[in-house]
């Protein structure tokens, strides 16, 4: 069964034709078709994938490496991670699955005591950090690479956090990624309380114009959005939850404007 590939870009860095393109990512004899767009806002590479048997999760030649260095594990979360993910095989229904069941049984540490995953998995309590270091271990388990990102957040007052941040960002293929944030997907703190969140599903695959609204990342690669936010931008736009209808990118674009 054929793969037939249709592609369009405007980032001089990819292949502009469908042979030098199949040459480039080592597919073989599928038939690709480029077309480019020379007003097309995103400047990475947006690929249609039809009539393929089951799913296609990366280009061969991509293996990512997390640049974020973790601290050592030493519990064994191998049986767990397999049973959490279960059957499922793609990037995003494995990052889901870890998702949820971290969203599920970890707490967060309101002493703030721990930001490690070893810990973190033994007491099943834990700040961003541990809640996004026991993600990427986990990911790691079922074949995935997961980084983890830090910055800052805001408010929902519109005022930046003090303390730093930690997210996730689960590669799904060269130029294409999934952002995550564990941690306020889990729930919220009200004082010394955690409250865990009965839907969970704002924080997983959040749309980067949305996530733009409320995370800065400290690399602004981590942003994958395909125009560049300062941080004076970022304080200027207001605090804005994702919003499922959407992807945000024409409400971001209304709020850089300078008469907003």
């Amino acid at each position: 069964q054929l793969l037939n590939v249709q592609f369009f870009s405007n980032n001089p860095n990819i292949p502009g034709n469908g042979p030098e393109f199949r040459q480039k990512y080592t597919l073989g004899n599928q038939n690709i078709g480029p077309v480019h767009l020379d007003d097309f806002v995103n400047s990475l590479c947006v690929v249609q994938v039809m009539d393929i048997p089951n799913h296609i999760d990366s280009i061969k030649d991509f293996n990512p490496k997390r640049e974020t260095e973790l601290h050592p594990l030493h519990a064994d979360i191998t049986a767990t991670t397999l049973k959490v993910v279960g059957i499922a095989t793609t990037i995003e229904d494995k990052a889901r699955a870890i998702y949820e069941w971290i969203c599920a049984n970890i707490a967060y540490d309101t002493t703030k005591q721990i930001h490690d995953a070893n810990t973190c998995w033994n007491t099943k309590r834990g700040v961003c950090q541990a809640y996004c270091e026991l993600f990427c271990y986990m990911a790691e388990k079922v074949g995935l690479t997961a980084e983890m990102i830090t910055g800052k957040t805001k408010k929902q007052n519109g005022e930046i956090q003090e303390e730093g941040h930690a997210w996730i960002l689960v590669y799904k293929h060269e130029y294409d990624a999934i952002l995550i944030d564990p941690t306020w997907g889990a729930g919220s703190v009200n004082g010394n309380k955690f409250i865990r969140n009965t839907d969970n599903s704002l924080w997983f695959d959040v749309s980067p114009y949305w996530m733009i609204f409320s995370h800065f990342p400290e690399k602004k690669e981590w942003t994958q959005l395909d125009i560049d936010i300062t941080e004076e931008q970022f304080k200027n736009i207001p605090f804005e939850l994702p919003q499922t209808n959407s992807d945000g990118k024409d409400y971001l674009f209304e709020k850089l404007t300078p008469e907003n």
